[in-house]
Formats: C-alpha cells, structure tokens, sequence
C-alpha cells in the first residue's frame, strides 16, 4: 500500500476509533480492491491479499462489467461481499462487525 499519511492526514483509528476506510467505484483500482478487502475482512500477514492476487482481479472483473453497463454509484458493501464471498466463502466468517 502506498504511504497512507499521503491520502489520510489523521490517524483514524487513534482518533475515531476505527480503521480508515475507502469506497470502491470505476476508478478503483486493484490496490484499492485489495486494501478494501484487507481491511474490511481485517486480514493479517499472509491472509492477506495483493493487488496481484486472484481474488482482487475477479472483484476488478465484475466492477469493470457493471460500470460498463452504465452504472454511476459506489459498490456497496452488500454488492462487494458477495463477490467476494462466492469466491472465498471462508472470508464470510471473518468479516467486519
């Protein structure tokens, strides 16, 4: 991930209690798929996923599809886990409460 102080000047968690979050639209990119994910199923060393990974290029597939058709809002978290999870049912588990 890139340095994080650049696009969040406050530290979220000291101040507000809660991790830094981002919402994913057609201009996310794959590394804003994968802190996505990382965060919201708070994954840790290799749980983690990359850019690369496999899960995050299915994700980026279905949200290219859908904006292709014409959409103009932000993914929901609804929307993302279940992608997610059809994928990788053992993520459900894990997820944000």
């Amino acid at each position: 991930m890139k340095d994080e102080e650049i696009y969040n000047i406050f530290n979220t968690e000291k101040l507000l209690n809660r991790p830094v979050s981002v919402v994913l639209n057609n201009t996310s990119g794959s590394a804003g798929i994968a802190f996505w994910i990382n965060s919201y199923y708070n994954l840790q060393g290799d749980e983690r996923v990359d850019k690369q990974s496999d899960l995050v290029a299915k994700v980026k597939a279905h949200m290219d599809e859908v904006y292709a058709e014409g959409r103009q809002t932000v993914m929901s978290e609804d929307e993302l886990t279940s992608v997610i999870e059809a994928e990788r049912p053992d993520l459900a588990a894990k997820r944000r409460r």
